[in-house]
């Protein structure tokens, strides 16, 4: 239990600048941009909500050992997903060549 006690606050203090993150390139998306900057910015943003779900899968494993977890079901587009981690994984795999 001890565990979740540490990790939560953590994970707030995680969670605010990555929401910062998110906002800014949402509002940097609703400007006029060339083609090249707004794929970049799109994926900023796709690549600060994975954090964010890291970060939360994070909070949930210690709420696993705290007994605490609770499930819930949520839609997902999986072939969405899986593009979006494709891209990100060939950003990193190929830095300087464009996809």
């Amino acid at each position: 239990m001890g565990t979740v006690f540490f990790i939560s606050p953590m994970i707030c203090s995680c969670r605010t600048p990555i929401h910062g993150i998110i906002g800014m390139t949402s509002l940097a998306l609703d400007t006029d941009l060339t083609d090249e900057q707004r794929e970049h910015l799109e994926t900023v943003s796709q690549s600060a909500d994975c954090l964010l779900h890291i970060v939360n899968a994070i909070l949930d494993l210690a709420k696993i050992e705290a007994g605490r977890l609770e499930l819930e079901h949520v839609p997902f587009n999986l072939s969405g997903i899986t593009e979006s981690t494709v891209k990100m994984l060939q950003v990193c795999l190929f830095p300087f060549h464009s996809f």
